[in-house]
């Protein structure tokens, strides 16, 4: 099953994706200076960065399964195709936020519901992700910033469990829009009549809140460049490698952020079977859980969608 062509041009045209491609060379030639050489070495920081700071030593960085040598190639991955994993972030989050619980939990910390608030929000993302990708992932301040981030996420569930059962299943609609913000109801209303042509049925993944916040939150940045890498420019089959490193990259950074083993996306890509299994599994999530979603948007989610991308384009 396929998006219509008329979402993609409207998310690419919207996003200005063109940006994109006019850093492509600078993105590649800052990836340059990214070398296992000048790479901190396992051996004299691996105590250093084996537990997150501040959290309990009960509580490792990095899991049993951890390849370092996978890991630094699927950072060397990002950096060279940064670019690209950025547009498609932001294509993929045009799903990511359809879903409502995810949706949901994102709107009610009132911090990305107009463009100007999900501007601040998404770049302080994309700080950290930027440095995920080009910090070595055994310098302190990999470990810093996957702490500080947890501690956000873990700060976010603990307001979203205070909320009183009133206040959490506020549903915002025109006659009581309080963000100051509206979407375009031109917009929306020929996105409504295009993608109502797709037929899907919604089942959603079945797990406690937390960890399925963390895999709706992940997906965004792995999903698109797995499923399609060679419309982004990613150069197949030559790049499969770094590929699979850089999913490898993105489970340890889950397992980092809290998530269970086995709610973690493809940690196992080393065979043939596992990685076929983990393309099936993020595709089955695109088209049973986003899709339906998307094709049902409610008023909130148009709200939370074209804020973000306004945000990017303001």
């Amino acid at each position: 099953m396929r998006l219509p062509i008329y979402c993609l041009l409207l998310i690419a045209e919207i996003s200005r994706g063109e940006k994109c491609a006019r850093h492509i060379d600078k993105t590649q030639e800052e990836c340059s200076t990214l070398s296992i050489s000048k790479m901190v070495s396992a051996e004299d920081n691996l105590k250093l960065s084996e537990h997150v700071p501040g959290a309990p030593e009960t509580a490792p960085l990095f899991p049993p399964w951890f390849d370092l040598e996978l890991a630094r190639t699927g950072q060397e991955f990002a950096c060279k195709y940064f670019a690209q994993l950025v547009f498609a972030n932001i294509m993929s989050l045009v799903g990511g936020l359809a879903d409502l619980p995810t949706r949901r939990a994102i709107f009610l910390t009132r911090k990305s519901n107009t463009p100007e608030r999900a501007f601040k929000r998404y770049l302080s993302t994309a700080q950290q992700v930027h440095l995920w990708y080009h910090s070595d992932i055994l310098d302190p301040s990999w470990a810093k910033s996957i702490s500080t981030v947890r501690e956000i996420h873990i700060y976010v569930i603990n307001y979203l469990e205070s909320l009183n059962s009133t206040a959490s299943k506020f549903n915002v609609n025109p006659e009581n829009n309080l963000t100051g913000f509206q979407p375009n109801e031109r917009l929306w209303t020929a996105f409504k009549m295009d993608i109502a042509k797709l037929n899907s049925e919604d089942q959603p993944l079945e797990m406690e809140v937390k960890q399925y916040g963390l895999q709706m939150a992940i997906w965004p940045f792995i999903g698109l460049a797995i499923l399609n890498p060679e419309p982004l420019g990613i150069a197949m089959p030559s790049e499969e490698k770094g590929l699979q490193g850089f999913v490898h990259l993105w489970s340890v950074i889950g397992y980092a952020l809290g998530t269970d083993e086995q709610n973690i996306y493809c940690k196992d890509v080393w065979t043939k079977n596992e990685w076929q299994g983990c393309k099936h599994h993020l595709r089955e999530i695109l088209l049973k859980t986003f899709l339906p979603q998307l094709i049902n948007l409610d008023f909130e989610g148009q709200i939370m969608i074209e804020s973000m991308i306004m945000g990017f384009t303001a």
